[in-house]
């Protein structure tokens, strides 16, 4: 059965529900816009040359839309969708036309608020006050891993986090039992002597739905940030070494939350009644984070967060578009912008320096005749966000997500063509993308698909095959 994909697919694990990731795929043939369109929110995003009409987009009359001289109304450069417009990248919505984005003359790169979102293989100058081409860096340091298999050897198990003290977090699929379980594990020793630890199931809360539990995030201290259940209600926790496995606090007005993230300091940020929620400690009750200015749709999450208290995620601008978000440590939220201004894009970890990292939709894919959106990683430092691109080694990859960065500013994540089909662990470092398995020796058995996360010191863990069976790894920087 053919089916619309949702933009976020690529990131959202989790079942539908009040405090998740929002509606399921809908079937074409299920879908109230038609086959010329699909559903968004209350209303309907239709093909080029169709309209919406009573919810269902139909081919647009020759003078639908149109001027009494039978010119768009947007202009050149969109199309009128309702009472609104679809404008092309670079250009926005003023008083019912499709106009450049005020302060284009950023070469390789469009305008937002004061300063400009380069695309791939540029960066932004402040000197120019433009985008300019990003210059591989001379002697940048050659680097060497040791690869461990994580997780277990013939168990579905998977890999979301680690600390600088090498502790992982993922789930599994214990014997005998139909759902996934939380569980730690911790690497010790060196590149030459390496001990992995075995898998500590951190168990599943009392009241939540089906046997199953999630971890997200892991602390320096070994606190560990979660879900438990994954039908209505999924019940935020937090793991305290000792303690064990306790409910957090749900936000007033919801029956379900999910803790996505934790600092080092113990404060927490996840999604609870659709939106972005932070808890000062686990017991106190969460608050929502604030809304963009003049947004109507308030849906939001908060993916990650500083030490500083600087959160990470999205929301929708006043236009109802979904925007990569950065609640700074006073709370205001900032729209970081995206690469191609008519499209989404959401951020997904933020280090000590404030640098973001996370994707960004640049628009359909080549050659797509179902509307499927391409994604790009992006990089957001300096007020400025820059696309990185690809990896030139994979060309069936049309697609790349920055999943988490360290305080050193590496970049990992991975590049696919769709639903992990070409897809390829990735590394970037000063601007320069490489293909993990480029570190692994000959017929290691291995094939990283995807990197999740990076510590302080270089160490990355992630996803994919060992002799053609799943295994979570930790590159080992030496």
């Amino acid at each position: 059965m053919k089916l619309k994909l949702s933009w976020h697919v690529a990131m959202c694990a989790c079942a539908w529900l009040s405090s998740g990731c929002g509606a399921p795929e809908i079937p074409v043939e299920d879908d109230p816009c038609g086959a010329h369109g699909a559903s968004h929110g209350d209303h309907c995003h239709c093909d080029a040359g169709y309209e919406e009409v009573g919810g269902t987009c139909v081919a647009r009359a020759l003078d639908a839309g149109l001027t009494d001289a039978g010119v768009d109304p947007c202009g050149s450069h969109g199309e009128q969708h309702g009472d609104h417009c679809h404008c092309d990248a670079g250009y926005e919505e003023v008083g019912g036309t499709c106009v450049a984005v005020v302060g284009m003359a950023c070469g390789d790169g469009h305008r937002h608020g004061a300063t400009c979102v380069c695309y791939a293989g540029f960066i932004y100058s402040a000197t120019t006050d433009t985008c300019e081409p990003v210059v591989p860096p001379v002697g940048q340091e050659v680097l060497t891993f040791t690869i461990v298999a994580l997780g277990e050897e013939g168990a579905n198990s998977g890999m979301n986090s680690v600390n600088t003290h090498r502790q992982v977090v993922g789930n599994t699929r214990p014997a005998g039992q139909t759902y996934l379980s939380a569980y730690t594990q911790s690497v010790q020793g060196n590149a030459g002597n390496v001990t992995v630890g075995p898998l500590s199931d951190l168990g599943i809360l009392p009241g939540s739905s089906n046997q199953f539990s999630r971890p997200w995030d892991v602390n320096v201290h070994g606190q560990v940030a979660g879900e438990s259940g994954n039908n209505n209600p999924v019940l935020p926790f937090i793991y305290l070494p000792g303690t064990g496995l306790q409910a957090l606090p749900l936000p007033v007005g919801s029956a379900s939350a999910v803790a996505h993230g934790i600092n080092d300091a113990g404060r927490l940020v996840g999604i609870g009644n659709s939106r972005a929620i932070s808890w000062a400690s686990s017991q106190a009750t969460p608050d929502y984070l604030a809304s963009h200015h003049g947004a109507t749709v308030l849906s939001s999450r908060a993916w990650k967060l500083n030490e500083h208290g600087d959160i990470v995620g999205h929301a929708r601008d006043d236009h109802d578009r979904q925007r990569a978000t950065w609640w700074k440590s006073d709370g205001a939220p900032v729209d970081l912008g995206a690469l191609n201004p008519a499209h989404a894009s959401e951020a997904l970890d933020v280090n000590e320096a404030g640098q973001i990292v996370g994707k960004s939709f640049v628009g359909v894919v080549p050659g797509s005749t179902s509307g499927t959106l391409q994604a790009q990683a992006f990089l957001y430092e300096n007020g400025s966000m820059r696309g990185l691109g690809l990896l030139p080694s994979a060309p069936a990859a049309l697609h790349s997500i920055a999943n988490a960065i360290s305080d050193d500013g590496w970049v990992v994540g991975q590049v696919e063509q769709i639903a992990g089909l070409a897809q390829r662990a990735v590394l970037w470092r000063e601007g320069v993308i490489v293909d993990l398995n480029d570190y692994l020796p000959a017929s290691s058995g291995w094939v990283l698909t995807s990197a999740v996360d990076v510590n302080e010191h270089g160490d990355i863990v992630g996803r994919g095959t060992l002799n053609g069976s799943a295994r979570p790894f930790m590159l080992i920087r030496h």
